[in-house]
């Protein structure tokens, strides 16, 4: 088109010929260019697209074609054939010279073309990996789709590109011994195709800052002799040479590398430093590039649509017609020299330890994820100064104490060492922080300090908090090990759904099996499995249907729905942290949620009151909540306000049957079969109180917001027990056991004025009425020696009362089983007194009496009000009406023999006054009267040698995933000689595999004592597994460690001679050499707990001739 000349400013015509950019640039017609993914031929093409067909000669399996053709309804585009993408970005990214094992990074990656050409280069067979970043979350989805269908190795990140600092996937380890130059943590390949500042914007010029700190970033995540590659849409000299100078002249390890198929490509004008800076002579800009629009057709998106009205930047008048088009890019590319060295910035080596997890495509934001995936700058030794030593030492005071308890208990060595260890680790911990501490008073490095000082382990068990904890690196390994993974992943998964795999599955298992031993066996309970569909009816007399229910709060800008408590709860804790961060001079996280922050230090007073508020969140209503988000000033991330809080059913509804008439449910616990069953599980025990069932199944929850993992998912399995007993006497026959059972209590007065947990003996507590009663008290100790007796750690388990507005609906008393692990206190077990709701409900609805009848040995006396009907009379009166009427008399008993006293009163009282009558609705809604001659209410005494009783109950409900959870994140530790070592120390019974059988190479030799081992532990019970890879013996030993495998059996050269192996202990690395029969008969012995690896160290000696 021609340019209207008059319609250019004087200031525009001076930005372009500073720039040395033609104004035909802006009005030259681009094509449309598509890349070729898969061989179609150039006819079939033409016919398909009915358009001519040219191909770019200087991008191989690019394609120009007129713009206006609709490439959408292509058969060629539908199945993938081709793709919509720039010849502009076609360059960069062939410029990038991606390998099929490179690890590339892309920082500014939406909406995914280039990460797609790079996935088609690298294949199904190479181990290349992709990382791309993208600030926008729509932008991120784009790509996200894209690559989905086509390739699962990747992995994209919703973050700035100018601190993103998440390293790349880890190697295997013989290719980095084979090339010294890899990197388990940097790039081989990094684009910065930054985002267009377009010149149809002149004011945005001024943000070029932006670019260069994507440079730098980008830079410091490249490995040595790796290839960056720098491009923008933009010719302005500001955006691009002026960035390249100032970034080489800081950059002595960085030189400009010229494109290999440089001489192919179709440039515009040479590079030239900016106006204004003359000191780089010393750079050869030569190797940069200009490929634009008018010299090649290749173009950008459409900056500005082009009904956008004119303005004005800078006082420069940019007519709409110029803004259609942008100009396109130019690049430079950058290596380091061989040999240099680079350390990742501000993150440890064992942070990203995992491999590269494939196949879950998901994105991640670092806006959710940045406490865990952006490591702090904090030195370990700064850490163990700030850290409260006075928690350690009453860490110390707690676990001393509890030991003493556990022997007065006459406990078994076997359960107490655990305890020892846990002790020992705690002194460890302090010997520790005392010496890092004396090391740094006498001007010792930190490296030094912490290299000698540090312990043999560094627990993550006792001494982690959540601020320390490494929750990216416990759940690199969790999905690379696939104990779970998102349900769905390839379509892209759904929130709150998740499977296990074969280690989780199996820890699953092994829980299950311990708890059916603890308490149905250890109890003689009644185990039943009942349906997961529940009908409408019997939900809604239990009162699920009105009560179970969570309030919501919706984003009232970005319509985003939260639970209304989590909003408080996250917004009070980040201001409590910034406050800290304050106090110690801390840096303030930059990642964190847009809450209202105070500038200043918090008083003391606002401290209390948000803690105060932090303990009791639980008890709030709607207007409660509704009024903390309005007197703190709580907002969205976005800045955005909150509505008013509102009850959402957390049940998921569902037909019964074709007809849709039957609605149900699938069933929010597992107790309601139960109950209905009450009857038949009475009659099952012979009559006999008290009793207990139990059950495990899948319940489901229909959660606002689910989070966190398996911590609050959509299905989940249950372990629950109803133990039927009399409400006369809630004694148990065997408390005594457990009497002494020394816990931790958080009550209800305790949290009302936030006095803390306290620690006493189940005794105590039952016996000053903080527990209910000996039936509760003894579920509750139970619960906790269950706890204890799978791995969970005693000094991150206690025991919280319901307050009463916290209270569930049918509960009179009720107490959580609460673990502490990296997201705080979680509620894992709840053990309530449900008193006789369910089944007076229940019976009263069905007419169904679920009692129990006890014969006693004297008549018992009693006077009751009871109503009788005269039905000669009744049936006269009301004749066809009658059952209207009988049904409103119904509704007045509790059940068939007891009437609500309370109602006859009422009744009587309301007959009295009106002469006999009184009106009343029947169950058809009309009127009626009712009178002294059909009807009379009066005290009725009676002898009864049968008493009739509703039992109440009590009810243990164990999160099972929540537990095994917490269990993981309390085995979880780091070997002090490789803090890429991660360990699982599962106990014996919990253990997903409990021995590995390890042929020292794969040689057919070695299969005959492979074969007996695996029989011999397998008649043994014991679950093992063979692992004879090509990787070397200690990576096999290191990959087992980390599904928390208890023994490692080794099948070597001296097996073959004198048919012993070496068997190694998971947690010390300690090994012995014995026969193979004596080995499967110590690890059968060792599984089954009837001895400790300390005893079998004493009597066989050790072994340490093999290489570890």
């Amino acid at each position: 088109m021609t340019v209207p000349a008059d319609e250019l400013s004087a200031g525009f015509i001076s930005f372009l010929a500073n720039n040395d950019i033609s104004v035909d640039e802006y009005s030259v017609k681009l094509p449309r260019y598509l890349r070729k993914r898969k061989h179609v031929d150039d006819a079939e093409l033409e016919q398909d697209l009915g358009t001519k067909v040219e191909r770019v000669p200087w991008l191989g399996d690019f394609i120009r074609i007129d713009s206006s053709v609709k490439v959408v309804h292509s058969t060629a585009y539908k199945n993938g054939a081709v793709i919509g993408m720039d010849a502009g970005s076609g360059i960069a990214a062939r410029a990038l010279q991606v390998g099929p094992d490179d690890h590339v990074l892309d920082l500014c990656c939406a909406p995914g073309g280039k990460l797609l050409y790079f996935a088609d280069i690298m294949g199904s067979s190479g181990r290349g990996t992709l990382t791309g970043v993208d600030i926008s979350n729509e932008r991120a989805l784009v790509a996200k789709n894209l690559l989905r269908k086509n390739f699962n190795r990747f992995r994209l990140f919703v973050s700035d590109g100018t601190t993103f600092n998440v390293p790349a996937p880890t190697r295997p380890l013989w290719i980095l011994r084979k090339d010294p130059q890899m990197s388990d943590v940097l790039y081989d390949r990094v684009l910065v195709d930054a985002e267009c500042t377009h010149d149809g914007s002149i004011s945005h010029l001024t943000t070029s800052h932006g670019k260069a700190s994507i440079l730098e970033n980008g830079f410091n995540l490249l490995r040595s002799g790796g290839i960056l590659v720098y491009s923008t849409c933009s010719f302005a000299y500001a955006q691009n040479e002026g960035i390249i100078i100032k970034f080489l002249q800081s950059h002595q390890n960085a030189q400009l590398q010229r494109l290999p198929f440089c001489h192919e490509l179709p440039l515009a004008s040479l590079a030239r430093p900016p106006p204004g800076i003359t000191d780089c002579s010393n750079i050869d800009l030569s190797a940069c590039i200009r490929v634009s629009p008018l010299h090649s057709q290749c173009g950008g998106i459409p900056s500005i649509s082009e009904n956008d009205s004119e303005r004005s930047h800078h006082g420069i008048r940019v007519p709409s017609w110029l803004r259609r088009f942008q100009p396109i890019w130019k690049a430079c590319v950058f290596a380091y020299p061989i040999g240099s060295t680079r350390k990742f910035p501000g993150t440890r080596s064992d942070l990203f330890s995992s491999s590269f997890p494939p196949p879950s495509p998901v994105i991640h934001s670092t806006r959710r994820r940045s406490a865990s995936l952006i490591s702090d700058s904090v030195t370990p030794s700064t850490k163990m100064e700030a850290f409260d030593n006075a928690t350690l030492e009453n860490q110390l005071t707690e676990q001393g104490s509890r030991i003493r308890a556990l022997k007065a208990q006459g406990i078994s060595k076997t359960d107490l060492q655990p305890e020892l260890d846990k002790l020992k680790k705690l002194k460890d911990e302090k010997a520790h922080r005392e010496a890092a501490k004396a090391s740094l008073t006498s001007g010792s490095s930190k490296e030094g300090s912490n290299s000698e000082e540090c312990p043999k382990t560094v627990s993550a068990s006792v001494t982690n908090g959540p601020k320390l904890f490494d929750r990216a690196a416990l759940e690199s390994i969790l999905f690379r090990r696939f104990f779970y993974s998102p349900s769905f992943a390839i379509y892209g998964g759904v929130a709150g759904l998740f499977d296990y795999g074969p280690p989780g599955t199996a820890l699953m298992n092994n829980f299950l099996q311990l708890w059916r031993q603890h308490f149905v066996l250890e109890e003689d309970m009644l185990e039943i499995e009942c349906t997961n569909l529940t009908p409408h009816d019997v939900l809604k007399t239990s009162g699920h249907v009105d009560r179970f229910a969570d309030y919501m709060v919706t984003d009232s800008v970005t319509g985003d729905i939260q639970r209304a408590d989590h909003v408080v709860k996250n917004a009070l804790k980040e201001r409590l942290e910034h406050d800290d961060q304050l106090k110690t001079n801390g840096p303030a996280d930059k990642k964190a949620a847009k809450v209202k922050k105070p500038v200043e230090p918090l008083t003391g007073d606002v401290r209390r009151q948000y803690e105060v508020i932090l303990e009791q969140l639980d008890n709030y209503d709607g207007d409660g909540l509704h009024k903390l988000i309005q007197e703190h000033n709580i907002i969205s991330r976005e800045g955005n306000t909150y509505t008013q809080p509102r009850l959402f059913n957390l049940m998921f509804e569902t037909d019964i049957g074709p007809t849709g008439q039957f609605k149900g449910y699938l069933r929010p616990e597992t107790a309601q079969g139960h109950f209905l069953n009450f009857k038949r599980l009475l009659e099952h025990n012979n009559d006999r109180m008290p009793f207990a069932s139990a059950s495990i199944g899948k319940s489901f929850r229909n959660e606002i917001s689910p989070r966190q993992g398996l911590l609050r998912v959509r299905e989940f399995t249950m372990a629950e027990i109803e133990h039927y007993v009399d409400p006369q006497n809630k004694k148990h026959r065997r408390f005594n056991e457990v009497r002494e059972v020394v816990m931790t209590f958080y009550s209800a007065g305790d949290q009302m004025v936030a006095a803390g947990a306290k620690s006493m003996t189940i005794g105590e507590a039952v016996d000053k009425g903080i527990v209910n009663n000996e039936t509760l008290g003894y579920f509750i100790a139970r619960i906790h020696l269950f706890l204890l007796r799978i791995g969970i750690d005693p000094l991150r388990l206690r025991f919280r009362q319901h307050m009463k507005n916290e209270m569930a609906h049918y509960a009179c008393d009720c107490w959580d089983a609460e673990i502490k692990c990296s997201y705080g206190w979680i509620e894992c077990v709840g053990c309530a007194d449900r008193s006789a709701h369910d089944l007076t409900a229940h019976s009263r609805k069905t007419g169904e009496k679920l009692v129990v009848r006890q014969q006693v040995d004297e008549p018992v006396i009693c006077t009751r009000l009871a109503l009788e009907v005269d039905k000669k009379k009744f049936g006269l009166t009301y004749r066809k009406n009658a059952k209207a009427v009988e049904g409103y008399l119904n509704s007045l008993k509790l059940d068939e023999c007891d009437w609500n006293e309370d109602e006859l009163k009422h009744l009587k009282a309301k007959m009295d006054a009106n002469g006999g009558k009184a009106t009343i609705t029947g169950t058809d809604g009309s009127q009626y009267v009712l009178t002294h001659d059909v009807i009379t209410i009066g005290e009725k005494i009676e002898k009864r040698f049968i008493r009739e009783y509703i039992p109440n109950v009590i009810e243990p409900s164990f999160g099972i995933g929540r537990i095994i959870y917490c269990l993981i994140e309390h085995s979880w530790w780091t070997r002090k000689d490789d803090e890429n070592r991660n360990v699982l120390s599962f106990k014996p019974a919990m253990a997903p595999t409990k021995a590995l059988i390890v042929p020292l190479s794969n040689q057919d030799l070695f299969e005959p004592y492979i074969k007996k081992i695996a029989y011999g532990l397998r008649k043994a019970g014991v679950a093992s597994r063979i692992d004879d890879s090509s990787s070397a013996i200690g990576r096999r030993y290191a990959r087992n460690d980390e599904l928390g495998t208890l023994f490692a059996v080794t099948v070597d050269f001296q097996t073959v001679k004198d048919q012993t192996v070496t068997l190694r202990a998971r947690d010390s690395t300690k090994q012995i050499r014995e026969s193979i029969p004596t080995v499967v008969g110590i690890i059968r012995d060792l599984v089954t707990e009837q001895t400790t690896w300390e005893e079998v160290r004493s009597k066989f000696p050790e072994f340490t001739q093999q290489e570890m």
